[in-house]
């Protein structure tokens, strides 16, 4: 027999010879049988009782590898040989070889890429060759079956053309971006169907991402965006406005401190970001200080800082208290403490509102009963189309928030004789509080009539509130003017009988926040193009004559303080001006618009600035109209007026 032969045969013996001198038993099974034994993954050469079961005896005929004539060598020098490999997925990629070494059958697996030999015993497993073909495919942007996978490419904004290749771990970071700006669940990128998704849509080579790896990946991006924004502060050349509250979660019964800075980047557009989120453990004025105080020295603003906008809790009183002598900016300090004008304006409507909720009762009752029952709503509904009326939907108002109402009372607007005709028809009941006796919920013209003049009362305190909410532009220069248009409010409608008791509880509560206008407000109007100290004369006047009060006081003291706040500009900024002053003589009467029914034109002559401060009122280019929408800000920026930088 050749050496081959015995090669061949040494591959099937057994490594165990434990019934050597005893016959052999041969047992069969049901698997020995079987035709397609392949199917299952199984060699026939090595199941005990088929081929070469008898070869693993010695025997006269056949010898034993002990007993073989040719030598060691002689079976070294046959060489690797190839076989039969399993049906795994990796052999695909590997050729199954076998060699002798020192006198035994070693079984290989050959790369087909780089034509390594890695181990390939029997019941060793596979997972090291299935990382390591796989690490092949990747290099080779092949797909993970073995096909090859067409090259994607991108398009640059400048038209050039690039190859795209996959990032696991850009891929990572963007599912957490994704996760943290959508609000998801952790477990967002280990989701199946989430994966799926990705592979059958979007790249084929995506891999789920575990909660735990995600949280790893949110924590490090939460890292990097601090120290990002802290680099972006420290290149910011603008003052910084500071905004708080506090909140508590419902579930956990835990406060938090919430800490936002809105500025001006250095393309003068204006930006918010949360500096602090803290967890409040006390809400005193003390605690709140020292957690806002912490918040600001780790990005190092306490010292550009130019106000703080808080509600009117007892305990913010006290923190401001604290933290002003802590914080006094270059300009003083003296405006750096300002309450919510949001706030202000919703204690000011809900004691307007205290007192006409009881005529608003039955109105505030017909909806609730259409909005609350599920077959009044679509026997409303039905009545709508019969009426050839547009179906619609009820907000209910909620006590605590006076818009709801405004927002209840618009809604109904147009369906005031479908609601009462319903109504009147389905004689609901209500019960007295008093007297515990059922009544008849009848809607009539009075309730509508009081409905409709409230709306109308409340829509310039909606539409404030709606407007000085705004966070991506400024507001404080539109303070001032719906200040002046509640007074109008005030005064057109404190003769009305039905709302003389709404006006005169809302002129007691503003009476107590804003007898002292602001001067924050004031300058923020002063420096708005359209309007400037002309218009702030017309407004403090305007206001004192609808309120009974004198501003004219106010108003020198505001110019005053406008004068000793630019000088320190001045100083801190320097007074280099690159732009060309004109008189007003040369400026053209087309740039001279009339606003609020005076011309800008009439300027107080009184208390002239020098000739390096009346650049804040006589710059030569065109000044937009009262009517123009326009943000400040941009104004400025666009035609270079931000030199003076009074807006920082």
């Amino acid at each position: 027999m050749s050496d081959r032969g015995r090669v061949c045969r040494s591959t099937s013996m057994r490594p165990s010879q434990k019934r050597r001198h005893s016959p052999p038993r041969m047992s069969v099974d049901a698997r020995q049988l079987s035709p397609s034994m392949d199917d299952y993954g199984m060699d026939d050469q090595h199941m005990d009782g088929v081929h070469g079961f008898e070869d693993a005896y010695p025997s006269a005929d056949n010898p034993s590898p002990n007993n073989a004539s040719p030598d060691n060598a002689s079976l070294e020098a046959a060489g690797p040989s190839t076989v039969k490999h399993g049906k795994a997925e990796c052999w695909k990629h590997f050729v199954a070889t076998e060699e002798c070494i020192d006198g035994k059958m070693v079984r290989y697996a050959k790369c087909k890429y780089c034509s390594k030999m890695l181990s390939a015993v029997k019941g060793g497993g596979t997972g090291h060759l299935n990382r390591h073909y796989k690490a092949h495919l990747k290099e080779r942007s092949h797909a993970v079956d073995g096909g090859a996978r067409q090259t994607q490419i991108t398009f640059g904004s400048d038209g050039s053309v690039s190859s795209w290749t996959y990032d696991p771990r850009r891929a990572r970071d963007e599912i957490a971006r994704y996760i943290v700006a959508e609000d998801l669940p952790i477990r967002q990128g280990e989701s199946h169907h989430f994966e799926r998704l990705v592979q059958r849509a979007f790249c084929p080579q995506y891999r789920g991402v575990t909660r735990r790896t995600t949280k790893n990946d949110i924590v490090a991006l939460y890292r990097s965006r601090l120290e990002e924004l802290k680099r972006t502060f420290s290149t910011t050349h603008t003052s910084f406005a500071i905004t708080y509250d506090i909140w508590t979660s419902q579930h956990q019964n835990t406060s938090y401190l919430s800490v936002v800075a809105h500025y001006l980047d250095n393309e003068r557009q204006l930006n918010k970001r949360v500096i602090g989120f803290k967890l409040m453990q006390s809400h005193t004025g003390s605690a709140i200080a020292e957690q806002i105080l912490e918040v600001l020295q780790e990005f190092n603003l306490q010292d550009r800082i130019v106000s703080i906008t808080l509600d009117n809790a007892s305990a913010n009183t006290t923190a401001m208290q604290i933290l002003e002598p802590q914080l006094q900016s270059y300009i003083g300090g003296y405006v750096i403490h300002q309450r919510c004008i949001c706030h202000i304006i919703n204690l000011i409507t809900q004691a307007g509102m205290r007192e006409i909720d009881a005529l608003l009762s039955k109105i505030r009752r017909a909806v609730r009963f259409i909005a609350g029952h599920t077959v009044v709503r679509a026997r409303f509904r039905e009545y709508c189309v019969a009426q050839q009326k547009k179906p619609r939907t009820f907000g209910v108002d909620i006590k605590t928030r006076w818009n709801s109402t405004y927002l209840m009372l618009r809604e109904v607007k147009g369906y005031e004789s479908l609601i009462s005709v319903f109504i009147n028809s389905m004689n609901v009941k209500i019960q007295d509080n008093d007297d515990s006796i059922d009544e008849i919920l009848i809607l009539t013209d009075v309730d509508w009539e009081v409905a409709t003049r409230t709306r109308k009362f409340l829509k310039p305190f909606y539409n404030a509130t709606v407007l000085l909410s705004g966070v991506y532009y400024p507001t404080s220069c539109e303070v001032l003017e719906c200040l002046w248009n509640f007074t109008i409010q005030f005064s057109e409608n404190r003769s009305n009988t039905l709302l003389k008791p709404i006006v005169k509880a809302m002129e007691l509560k503003f009476l107590k926040y804003f007898t002292a206008i602001p001067h924050l407000y004031c300058f923020a109007l002063i420096l708005d193009p359209r309007k400037k100290l002309d218009i702030l004369k017309v407004a403090l006047d305007s206001m004192g004559d609808a309120m009974e009060l004198d501003f004219s006081e106010a108003y020198q003291h505001v110019s005053d303080e406008l004068y000793r706040v630019f000088r320190l500009y001045q100083q801190k900024l320097g007074a280099s001006r690159s732009f060309v002053e004109e008189s007003p003589k040369k400026r053209k009467a087309s740039q001279a618009p009339r606003t609020y029914g005076r011309s800008t034109s009439r300027r107080t002559k009184k208390h002239l600035p020098p000739q390096a401060l009346r650049e804040l009122d006589q710059i030569g280019i065109p000044i937009p109209s009262s009517t123009t929408t326009l943000i400040p800000i941009t104004w400025l920026t666009t035609r270079c007026f931000i030199r003076i930088r009074l807006t920082s």
